[in-house]
């Protein structure tokens, strides 16, 4: 049982670095280790993925829109919608779907593996500094509070006071609606 245990060991640590060494390769290569992004598709008898030409140009319109600081991925998901494009799964998208899709350093010609990036051989849609663009809109979105209504403060007089008698936390003030206020 013991020499089983350690030959099953071996064999799924080797067969972990035989998986890394050949996904560094493929990406060496410039190639995607996994399935190529909405804009383009693969052909058998190719080995670089190509540009879907209509799918492209969605995706340009979309980091163009973003990059106007003035879109939501929730209104370029909408709008993505209305062009009739679904996601490669065929469904709807979603703030999620466009969020992550703003984000792939592939549209530009990059390929990452482990947050590291090297060139790909695929044919860009967009340029690095539209991609850059989009990225400093998301940072500002980012920084920015979630709604534009003022916050409701409530005061509560022993907020960080008070302590518990049996562990010497300090007590935070809780309240549900107006009508129950209570220390925790």
């Amino acid at each position: 049982f013991h020499f089983l245990a350690v030959f099953a060991d071996w064999y799924i640590k080797n067969l972990s670095r035989e998986t890394k060494r050949g996904k560094k390769n493929i990406v060496d290569h410039g190639h995607q280790n996994n399935q190529v992004p909405f804009g383009y598709h693969r052909i058998p008898e190719h080995k670089i993925p190509q540009i879907i030409p209509a799918e492209a140009e969605v995706i340009k319109q979309a980091f163009e829109l973003y990059s106007l600081g003035n879109h939501t991925d929730a209104k370029i998901a909408q709008w993505i919608n209305d062009q009739g494009y679904p996601t490669r799964k065929g469904k709807d998208w979603t703030k999620d779907s466009v969020r992550t899709t703003l984000q792939l350093d592939y549209y530009y010609g990059a390929v990452k593996h482990l947050s590291v990036l090297y060139p790909g051989v695929h044919e860009s849609i967009i340029d690095k500094e539209l991609f850059d663009r989009a990225q400093k809109i998301r940072k500002e979105h980012f920084a920015r509070p979630r709604t534009n209504t003022t916050r409701f403060e409530r005061i509560f007089l022993l907020n960080g006071t008070i302590r518990c008698a049996v562990c010497r936390r300090t007590l935070r003030a809780h309240g549900i609606r107006e009508k129950y206020r209570y220390y925790r």
